[in-house]
């Protein structure tokens, strides 16, 4: 694996007096393509991409031939695109820092968290982060909001400490959500609200605005301050509940913590989940399975959704 080395004489030159922005992100597609336009419209130059194959990936070589031959995916729509570097650690960035003295620092969806010596840059730092803060700070936080059904969420971007989503809140937004809803939804709203609000963050930022201190929760509140992982019963499906509440507990555990079935005292890894698009004329107890194609395949109990399991 070559040694990641910063490459001035990659980077466009710089109109005079535009600012130079350094971002961390691993969104990819059509988000990265947003954020990437967002900033130009703000009047930024994006000087360098940083990307991180995260903590849920092995590192080899072919995680990292997938992960450039998106982005280059990525970047057939974008003019001028920016130079891209993929990162296991926030040290190897320092010297891409110390290279393009960059004027601001924002990061979406990055894994890693800013060092002391990166914070030490004189570049003014952001992230955003898609909660309420001061709840519900951390990685694994849309599972509890829809395991709840939570009525309102909110999006904030705010300064980077070297504490987890501390900083003084420069914009922060809320808005209402309808249930039943899924992990897409609040994941599109949250996302929506984030591109919408990022311009604003930029120039209140750059123009020196200290941004707002962040509430302090309430008693009641302290504990979705940092929610805690799903547990395995929290997790687990059994008989007794409605289609809809099966439904939640499945899209909750989507992309975060696999939903578990329980079937008769065993547990079943829920690979994935489908509503019906035509309800079948007979229902499946819930306990029930039937191989299909060498895997496991349960019904709920109306009928209305399957799964596709494997044992624990």
């Amino acid at each position: 694996m070559a040694t990641l080395q910063p490459t001035i004489t990659l980077l466009p030159s710089s109109p005079l007096n535009q600012k130079k922005v350094l971002l961390l992100s691993r969104q990819d597609g059509n988000k990265l393509i947003r954020i990437i336009n967002t900033i130009r419209q703000a009047g930024c130059e994006v000087v360098l991409v940083a990307t991180a194959l995260g903590y849920n990936y092995s590192l080899n070589e072919k995680n990292y031939d997938d992960l450039a031959a998106r982005i280059r995916a990525v970047y057939t729509s974008v003019i001028d695109p920016p130079p891209v570097v993929t990162v296991t650690g926030i040290s190897q960035l320092v010297p891409f820092l110390e290279a393009l003295d960059p004027d601001l620092v924002i990061s979406w969806h990055f894994p890693y968290k800013l060092t002391e010596s990166f914070l030490a840059h004189r570049s003014i730092k952001i992230n955003g982060h898609p909660s309420p803060l001061p709840l519900y700070r951390g990685s694994t936080i849309f599972p509890r909001a829809i395991l709840q059904q939570l009525p309102r969420w909110g999006i904030a971007w705010h300064y980077t400490t070297k504490n987890y989503e501390t900083g003084n809140i420069l914009v922060q937004e809320f808005f209402e959500l309808q249930s039943p809803y899924g992990i897409q939804d609040i994941i599109n709203r949250s996302h929506n609200s984030m591109f919408e609000t990022l311009g604003k963050a930029i120039q209140m930022s750059l123009s020196g605005h200290l941004g707002e201190a962040q509430r302090q929760p309430t008693a009641d509140e302290e504990q979705y301050v940092y929610p805690k992982p799903l547990t395995i019963a929290e997790r687990t499906i059994t008989s007794g509940l409605s289609c809809h509440e099966v439904w939640i507990l499945a899209e909750a555990c989507k992309n975060f913590l696999p939903a578990l079935l329980n079937i008769d005292e065993r547990l079943y890894q829920v690979i994935e989940t489908r509503r019906l698009e035509i309800p079948l004329p007979f229902t499946l107890a819930v306990g029930e399975v039937r191989r299909m194609l060498h895997r496991y395949v349960q019904q709920c109990t109306d009928g209305q959704m399957e799964y596709v399991v494997r044992i624990v």
